[in-house]
């Protein structure tokens, strides 16, 4: 098959394992590329006619590939592979207005996760947005929404592990995850670390082929 679909409020998400050409020579959509195409268009049959209801979400890159897909109730988060090394990146979806933007601008009390220690304050949080979270070297991450439905909320479960760290399991939400100036979530449960890892470091080196 030459393409993947996935629904997300009232949108199709078409991930193409192909090039796609319009028909009437416009532009061609590489292979790997993510789009978002209003439902009522793929419906209808009219997918390409108008360039302003194509939203490319993401585009590969000789060294980028999209790994995985994961749904909020706001936000698309992929996981994006640069050079091997992993990075999520966020979409939000205002559903109030139809538009895409990336980055965060909720900040909802309801969906930001109590640590231990918290004496009810609101915690300080970067007033910057970012639209990336990069994963250390060595390092590797799974983001699945909390909940079953994925419609009722922004709250993450967060596997990692890697060289140096053993299996992890946290929890957050997309606004402490994009807004905080540090790891802002909460461990659940980790894998007992089999060797002291304080001193070590991962590296990543590129070397040209002959």
């Amino acid at each position: 098959k030459d393409a993947e679909l996935s629904t997300f409020a009232n949108w199709g998400l078409v991930t193409l394992r192909s090039d796609l050409q319009k028909h009437n020579a416009g532009t061609a959509f590489k292979s790997g590329s993510l789009l978002a195409v209003p439902l009522s268009n793929l419906l209808n049959g009219d997918t390409w006619s108008n360039d302003d209801d194509v939203i490319q979400l993401f585009t590969p890159t000789n060294t980028k590939s999209l790994s995985g897909i994961t749904f909020t109730k706001d936000y698309v988060i992929l996981k994006v592979l640069q050079d091997v090394c992993a990075s999520l990146v966020f979409w939000m979806y205002d559903v109030s207005n139809g538009t895409w933007s990336q980055g965060t601008t909720i900040d909802n009390d309801d969906e930001k996760v109590k640590r231990d220690g918290d004496d009810g304050q609101q915690q300080q949080s970067d007033s910057s947005s970012c639209s990336t979270v990069s994963v250390p070297v060595g390092e590797d991450i799974l983001v699945e929404s909390h909940c079953r439905n994925n419609e009722v909320d922004n709250l993450l479960w967060i596997w990692r592990d890697g060289y140096l760290i053993p299996e992890t399991l946290e929890m957050t939400s997309v606004h402490d995850l994009l807004h905080s100036t540090k790891n802002n979530t909460v461990v659940v449960q980790s894998r007992p670390a089999m060797f002291e890892a304080r001193n070590l470091c991962v590296e990543q080196k590129f070397a040209q082929s002959l």
